[in-house]
């Protein structure tokens, strides 16, 4: 049996191409964490949310969206799991891009 990983936004790549596809090469999906939604509280405001996508469509690398404090600090709630994500070797200090 074969199975597609995938985390994060990638699970819900992973989740949309399987949906789309009848009869699909793997046996099953491991989601982890996937990121099918983004929470109301993380949201910016209307109007910057339709600013950062036709900025993303113009400049996708531009690195312009505005974030409340770190992201590992809003992102973990247990301190052990924020330090890991800091440590993190592949973790960017750059804010996020369009």
């Amino acid at each position: 049996p074969s199975f597609l990983y995938s985390e994060s936004l990638g699970g819900a790549i992973a989740l949309l191409i399987t949906l789309r596809r009848s009869g699909s090469p793997w046996n099953g999906l491991i989601l982890n964490g996937a990121m099918c939604g983004i929470s109301d509280k993380f949201k910016p405001p209307w109007p910057l949310e339709h600013f950062l996508s036709i900025a993303a469509a113009i400049i996708p690398t531009w690195r312009v969206v505005p974030t409340r404090g770190s992201i590992p600090d809003v992102s973990f709630k247990e301190e052990w799991k924020r330090k890991l994500a800091i440590a993190s070797p592949k973790r960017t200090m750059d804010r996020p891009r369009a």
